[in-house]
């Protein structure tokens, strides 16, 4: 999907088609979301997702709808060995929203965010509630995208390019990556360029990998 602009996945969408849509494509305008849960089930990655609390439902249903399509691609059923972890920005859920005011106190704020070590997690993606009703779209229908994670390559070799080892060499002297989050921010790279059938890790696949490590909630 990386190869293509989620603009070649829009199909516009009336309210009727979308309340008999598939819980993954309920996630509405949040395809950057939908993209990080496929690489977290395409590779096994732990996945934590940032979020105001109205869409904690939402997101843990698309992210169990996309993983059950898989185990029906594959013809298996296995237990998950991986969960979705959710978490608000704080304890209103509204800390950074453009429409809601959040009415925690930095004191809270910092308390709330304290709970948890969110550097744990391969992969690190904020979801957005923001709605356009003139621009709706169902996004990349499920089965799609189950069928590509079903059919991936598995490369064992971390081969890379010079570019990217140069871009990952950046990444690592700007956000202070430790050991284990270097080896994870390569294996999440690695899984990426295998949904491409590249056996090279590849600069835009680093790229991707290095996003779901820097989000503002940090």
């Amino acid at each position: 999907m990386s190869t293509k602009t989620l603009d070649a996945y829009e199909v516009k969408l009336d309210l009727g088609t979308f309340m008999n849509s598939s819980p993954w494509q309920k996630l509405l305008n949040n395809e950057h979301t939908k993209r990080a849960m496929e690489v977290s089930i395409a590779g096994m990655h732990s996945i934590a997702v940032i979020g105001s609390s109205d869409l904690k439902r939402l997101v843990i249903d698309a992210y169990n709808d996309l993983f059950e399509r898989v185990c029906k691609e594959k013809k298996e059923k296995v237990e998950a060995p991986i969960k979705l972890n959710f978490y608000s920005p704080c304890p209103c859920g509204y800390f950074g929203d453009s429409f809601r005011e959040c009415t925690c106190t930095p004191a809270q704020i910092i308390k709330h965010r304290s709970k948890v070590n969110l550097w744990r997690f391969d992969i690190l993606v904020e979801a957005t509630s923001r709605l356009n009703f003139n621009k709706l779209y169902l996004g990349e229908a499920p089965e799609a995208v189950a069928k590509r994670i079903s059919s991936k390559a598995t490369y064992t070799t971390f081969r890379i390019s010079s570019d990217s080892a140069a871009l990952l060499d950046m990444a690592v002297n700007k956000l202070f990556l430790s050991q284990y989050q270097l080896e994870s921010t390569l294996k999440v790279a690695r899984t990426i360029a295998d949904l491409e059938d590249s056996e090279i890790i590849k600069a835009h696949h680093i790229s991707e990998a290095i996003q779901y490590k820097n989000i503002s909630i940090r």
